[in-house]
């Protein structure tokens, strides 16, 4: 199967050797450059006196924050437990992931910056479902991302979870005695 990257058209002993922390680092270092520009593109404009301007703006701003800490906050402290040090395939799922995480986190600083222009006013569905979309899109790839690091039995508790719900069996609960 041939996909995006170099490293899945390279037979397995002559993959390459990467620096996870590195490649982790760009990663987040362009989720916040495209987040980034979300922010310029609201504070640029010049700032009307209304309160529902300053509003909207602070709002947008917290979703922009917001957005941020969801990404920033599935990544594992150490490279050890990364994805792509778990496993190949997961390594794959977290590269792939961030495309289309960072062209939904474009596609909210885009709708975003076209609702400011209506602020006041009204929307057209089309601007809101262009938001609603983007920010749908971002946390669906942020939670793929989270699942790579950690892999869907440890993310859901299939092992442990399967443990604490076995439901024991009429035979194997002991049998209650009456004291009268």
């Amino acid at each position: 199967k041939a996909g995006p990257n170099l490293a899945s058209f390279m037979p397995l002993r002559w993959s390459l050797p990467i620096h996870v922390e590195h490649v982790a680092e760009r990663f987040g270092l362009f989720l916040m450059l495209v987040l980034g520009e979300g922010v310029i593109s609201l504070v640029l404009p010049p700032l009307s006196s209304k309160a529902a301007h300053a509003a909207f703006v602070t709002a947008a701003l917290l979703l922009l924050w917001l957005m941020r800490m969801a990404y920033f906050s599935g990544q594992p402290f150490q490279a050890r437990f990364h994805a792509m040090r778990r496993k190949r395939s997961a390594g794959r799922l977290f590269v792939q992931a961030h495309l289309p995480l960072s062209l939904a986190a474009l596609t909210a600083g885009v709708a975003l910056k076209s609702e400011l222009t209506h602020v006041g006013g009204t929307l057209t569905a089309s601007e809101s479902w262009l938001l609603a979309a983007g920010v749908s899109a971002f946390l669906l790839s942020t939670s793929i991302i989270r699942l790579s690091h950690r892999g869907l039995s440890r993310e859901i508790g299939v092992g442990k979870f399967a443990k604490q719900a076995a439901i024991p069996s009429p035979s194997a609960a002991p049998a209650q005695t009456s004291s009268d």
